[in-house]
């Protein structure tokens, strides 16, 4: 797993995993050209996870360096599904 393990501030996410960027329909960001379905968003809030309300073994297996995850909550705008979503997603 690549995304969800790598910052974007310090790599190119779409090059190292072989995606295409394609823009969105009505936000200012790209979309994953092989995603059968796109949800654009506005960003509502945002908030840290906190390492003290963690159980203890998944702080350890999934934050051992420390770099603690970012949630994102958004509003959705638009919602994309490609002609053959279904059949890509069994």
């Amino acid at each position: 797993m690549f995304c969800g393990t790598k910052s974007g501030r310090d790599v190119d996410k779409f090059t190292e995993c072989n995606l295409t960027a394609e823009q969105a329909s009505t936000v200012q960001a790209p979309t994953i050209a092989q995603c059968p379905i796109v949800y654009e968003c506005e960003l509502v809030h945002s908030n840290d996870v906190i390492s003290d309300r963690l159980d203890e073994k998944i702080l350890a297996e999934a934050y051992g360096g420390g770099d603690l995850h970012r949630f994102y909550y958004g509003r959705i705008l638009g919602a994309f599904a490609a002609p053959d979503a279904a059949e890509r997603l069994v």
